[in-house]
């Protein structure tokens, strides 16, 4: 399990891990995922194999790029991977809502609202995957998934099985009402017409 925790100067992300029974593994008060300046908020996690991702909302470039997405790998042991954080997007503005699901083969992709275009299409969508060796496989700063007119929000995502990704928001591009859409990521690129 995951969570936001001001137990320190600002908001940190701790994790722990449940046996069972539902006793915790870890130190009673649970493990630091990532600590420092600035509010690291709204923790997502996702496990399988005894690893275990979390994602994260991480203000410690706010005055810079406004909300950034930062990641933690937690491994079978229940120890932290990388560092203080591995930066999924760092890009202008604000990243925000992340969402995330392994991929069958020891990697996690991650998706989000990205208002790195806000004024030509408001919120979009962004993607990253990383591979079981912890490098990021994508565009630096993340793949645009959509990036149409008006508003997209509430991304989420899941693997297909095959080592590409299934990913479905909600889009406000028809104007008023919304609708739901579809795009297939894979290790060469988005798969759907746009």
């Amino acid at each position: 399990i995951t969570w936001s925790d001001d137990r320190n100067s600002s908001t940190d992300v701790y994790y722990q891990i449940l046996d069972g029974n539902g006793y915790g593994e870890l130190t009673d008060d649970g493990e630091s995922a990532c600590t420092g300046d600035g509010d690291i908020i709204n923790p997502r996690v996702k496990a399988e194999n005894s690893v275990a991702y979390i994602v994260w909302e991480d203000q410690r470039n706010y005055d810079v790029s406004g909300n950034d997405i930062y990641a933690q790998k937690i491994n079978n042991s229940g120890s932290t991977e990388w560092g203080n954080g591995l930066a999924i997007s760092i890009s202008g503005d604000k990243q925000f809502q992340p969402r995330l699901n392994t991929d069958g083969n020891g990697g996690v992709y991650f998706v989000w609202e990205d208002n790195r275009n806000y004024g030509v299409s408001d919120n979009d969508i962004y993607a990253q995957h990383v591979n079981s060796s912890g490098s990021i496989t994508y565009d630096t700063n993340g793949e645009l998934i959509c990036n149409a007119a008006d508003k997209q929000f509430n991304p989420l995502v899941r693997d297909d099985g095959s080592g590409g990704a299934l990913i479905v928001w909600a889009d406000q591009r028809t104007g008023g009402s919304y609708g739901i859409y579809l795009q297939h990521l894979t290790s060469s690129g988005i798969n759907l017409a746009g």
